[in-house]
């Protein structure tokens, strides 16, 4: 007789007739209600019963030994730092709370206990901030990581024994890293993961070789002209042509020598100046061609042959091309830049500065270019880069502005960020995404007077409305900055 029919049985009769037989997975339940008064202890179990049933379960005693917490080393953040994450979670407000959690990893603190969850799910969500996010969380967001299988990937860390359990992106990451530190040679890893991966996740793949490139990869990337993908491919002989020593490599030097050479010549009868000349007789073998360099210009004013120059030159180490043509890397960049027909090729030159992370070569073209590219200030010291950054201000404001607002949240000097507001002011309708709020947390403090200033003039265009709500946005952000300690 099921429990709820004993209840019943016993209702019927009177507790004085008939006491109520548990079901064993009841029995524990029926001793701790147990009491002198009949009527009370029939009252509570039957109760307790009625409810086991509604929930559609029986009452069983089931033993579980739950793992240890892990134990926390880190310090935890202040209660007001609590109190401005859990706001910034509840309004979704996506910017403060990767600005306050940034911050939190930078002082080696973690999150409360109870925020932990809601970091998680957000890490998971978002997998471009899920170190991040996953960090601030500290050990028991790693102990809860191995709890739920959601979140399972959070804690993989890769190691060559646990690599079979990462995602393309803990992978991509881990070479990564093993790629800049010189660590480890990463050309095994990659051979397991070519056979693995579609053509767009072997090309990001293949630009890990990009940095610290050298004669060791050179078997691999050869072995990639088999690649069913045209663009790896390419990619591969791109990469290959910067090898010093390698076949493509000699046969781009042996071009290149037929095709541009250095002729001193008399300058205002007293003096001799260098001049690079370009062989419009030269021809290129189809291999070069096939290698991604292209046939044609579409400049107007310049020649096919200079074209084919330029592209090879972009792709050479300036060192083993100031060699080849018996200059000096510096000389070599004066004579581009004095040739008429590569004055309009000025990219490929960036480029070249840009990949071999030519220094001398970038502050030169920052100083002498109409529009530099921004990614020549990543070959400028990082002390030296605040001296570069006038020559973007006016005509390239907005590559300079997002490239000063990465994700250090480094603050900018007051003369540069005063110079920054003007120029939004001129033009304030900017197409990038969330860039004054962005911009708000590099700012200094002292820029405080200077946006209340500047959103209290007596102004009524439409556009100065426009600007001055987000100088209010602004101000805001700037204050809640301030309010933020650690």
């Amino acid at each position: 007789m099921s429990a709820s029919q004993e209840i019943i049985k016993t209702a019927l009769l009177g507790t004085d007739k008939y006491t109520p037989v548990m079901d064993p997975s009841l029995h524990e339940l029926s001793l701790k209600l147990q009491v002198d008064d009949k009527e009370k202890y029939f009252l509570r179990l039957a109760n307790a019963v009625f409810l086991y049933e509604e929930a559609g379960q029986e009452c069983h005693r089931i033993e579980k030994q739950f793992p240890v917490a892990w134990t926390e080393t880190k310090t935890t953040i202040s209660a007001s730092n609590k109190g401005l994450l859990l706001s910034f979670l509840r309004s979704n407000d996506e910017l403060m709370l990767h600005y306050l959690t940034f911050l939190c990893n930078q002082h080696q603190q973690v999150v409360d206990a109870e925020l932990i969850p809601d970091l998680l799910k957000l890490a998971s969500e978002q997998k471009r901030n899920s170190l991040l996010y996953t960090q601030a969380c500290g050990a028991t967001g790693q102990w809860l990581c191995t709890l739920n299988p959601d979140w399972q990937h959070l804690s993989v860390r890769i190691e060559e024994e646990a690599w079979e359990q990462g995602n393309f992106q803990t992978r991509f990451e881990y070479l990564n890293k093993l790629r800049a530190s010189k660590s480890k040679d990463i050309i095994p890893f990659m051979q397991v993961m070519f056979d693995e991966e579609n053509a767009a996740n072997r090309l990001l793949l293949l630009e890990l070789l990009q940095t610290n490139l050298s004669s060791s990869d050179q078997h691999f990337l050869q072995s990639l002209q088999k690649d069913k993908s045209q663009k790896i491919k390419e990619r591969a002989i791109n990469l290959l042509i910067q090898i010093p020593g390698s076949d493509i490599n000699t046969q781009c030097i042996h071009a290149l020598n037929n095709l541009l050479s250095i002729k001193e010549e008399r300058y205002l009868l007293i003096s001799k100046k260098k001049k690079i000349l370009i062989n419009k007789e030269a021809t290129l073998s189809d291999d070069l061609f096939k290698s991604g360099i292209e046939k044609v210009c579409s400049i107007k004013g310049v020649h096919d042959h200079a074209f084919w120059a330029i592209q090879l030159l972009a792709l050479l180490p300036p060192l083993q091309t100031a060699a080849a043509l018996q200059c000096s890397e510096s000389e070599l960049l004066d004579l581009l830049l004095n040739e008429t027909e590569f004055k309009q090729l000025m990219p490929f030159i960036h480029q070249c500065a840009i990949r071999f992370k030519q220094t001398e070569w970038a502050s030169k073209l920052i100083r002498n270019s109409s529009a530099p590219d921004i990614q020549l200030l990543d070959c400028i010291p990082q002390a030296e880069q605040a001296e570069y950054y006038l020559y973007y201000i006016e005509q390239h404001h907005l590559a300079l502005f997002e490239y000063i607002i990465d994700e250090s949240y480094t603050e900018i000097k007051h003369s540069l960020a005063v110079k920054i507001i003007d120029r939004l002011e001129k033009d304030p309708y900017v197409n990038s995404n969330n860039l004054y709020p962005r911009l708000a947390l590099r700012l200094p403090p002292s820029m405080t007077d200077v946006l209340r200033k500047k959103s209290e003039e007596d102004k009524d265009e439409y556009q100065y409305r426009y600007f001055k709500n987000q100088l209010l946005e602004m101000l805001r952000i700037l204050e809640i900055k301030q309010t933020i300690k650690f």
